[in-house]
């Protein structure tokens, strides 16, 4: 059971525009809520339905080498990063998202 805080965060965050989930309370698989126009008529089951705010794609870079180099991978939280920190025997950096359904 999410907290009154929680609560009120993913509410606010459903009023606002944000795109927010729901799923049975004993788990299974997020679903988006569809409310068309009507957000205002909107009631949360909080006794039944677990909600969360719909969770952004992991995302960051990385730097790839030969294999021979003696590093595999090289891991950044930005592209900048990345790019800063490859060595010479970088053959290429790349942009990891993660997929989500």
């Amino acid at each position: 059971m999410k907290s009154l805080k929680e609560r009120i965060a993913i509410e606010q965050a459903f009023l606002d525009g944000k795109e927010t989930e729901w799923r049975l309370d004993d788990g299974g698989i997020w679903d988006k809520i569809y409310t068309g126009q009507n957000k205002d008529g909107y009631i949360f089951n909080w006794g039944k339905f677990d909600y969360r705010i719909k969770q952004e794609p992991m995302e960051f870079w990385v730097n790839v080498y030969e294999p021979n180099a003696g590093i595999c991978y090289g891991f950044h939280e930005t592209k900048n990063g990345a790019v800063s920190g490859k060595s010479p025997d970088c053959i290429k950096t790349i942009k990891v998202m993660e997929v989500t359904e």
